[in-house]
């Protein structure tokens, strides 16, 4: 019994864990932080002893449980590249999203909850030769065939207006339309019309100062852990451009004299 396993591990009365899990709701703590994007993101962070038992939860069961393929995060070995790759080659691109955020159960636990909605609609859509997937609460739908996504839009309204579960809600705000006509982007990757994954134009112009600004040793310490998490990302990301500011700029990024401010 799970109850009588958490307690053993854990160290923990059997009857503590009970009343924990009866008053979950309120201990956690509420606050907002602002969206890249605009706006705020609410937070739930649960009180340390929810958390300890919650990382319990996550390691021995919901880490056993399973996650459809379509699902590209929180998982390992995906990512938002991999996202995109099953996206990239389509010429048609519908974007739509809004979980939870601040428990460590919260990334797996949604990842189990939609394991069905993530297998009805792969299988759904696959029949009008649409692609799917899933990343956090973002869903993502492709196609080479026109005017079809309209109504894949449509058929995914009806259906979560006739309820759960899981009870869902599209965020027509953020609902997206685009072509290889216009800029199409996947949980913040550009999908360029020659149909490769991109961190886009803006962040390489600024990546481009910065590392600029490194050779000259003008960054301050700051500025170069940012840079250091910027070129991590760019090797799993687009790593053909990471080589090209090695070369244009003659830096090694490998090594540890590069670094020194």
């Amino acid at each position: 019994m799970i109850l009588e396993q958490a307690a053993k591990r854990l160290a923990l009365p059997a009857a503590f864990l009970i009343k924990l899990a009866t008053t979950a709701s309120h201990r956690y703590k509420v606050y907002t932080i602002p969206k890249k994007t605009g706006g705020l993101r609410t937070i739930h962070h649960p009180a340390r002893e929810l958390k300890l038992v919650q990382g319990w939860l996550l390691q021995n069961v919901l880490m056993r449980l399973p996650v459809h393929e379509a699902a590209t995060a929180y998982r390992v070995g995906s990512s938002i590249r991999r996202n995109a790759e099953r996206h990239v080659g389509h010429n048609y691109l519908l974007r739509g999203d809004s979980l939870t955020i601040g428990a460590p159960t919260s990334p797996q636990l949604s990842n189990a909850i939609m394991f069905g909605f993530d297998e009805s609609w792969s299988r759904r859509v696959e029949a009008m030769e649409v692609a799917y997937s899933r990343y956090a609460d973002d869903l993502y739908f492709s196609t080479n065939r026109p005017n079809v996504l309209e109504g894949v839009l449509q058929e995914l309204r009806e259906s979560l207006q006739g309820g759960g579960p899981p009870i869902l809600r599209i965020n027509e705000e953020k609902t997206v339309f685009s072509s290889r006509k216009r800029r199409r982007l996947a949980a913040g990757l550009v999908l360029t019309s020659d149909r490769k994954i991109s961190i886009g134009r803006h962040k390489k112009r600024v990546l481009k100062s910065l590392v600029w600004k490194l050779k000259r040793r003008e960054l301050d310490p700051h500025e170069v852990a940012s840079l250091r998490g910027w070129i991590s990302y760019l090797r799993s990301i687009e790593p053909a451009f990471l080589v090209s500011l090695q070369r244009k700029y003659t830096l090694d990024f490998d090594s540890g004299e590069t670094w020194k401010t």
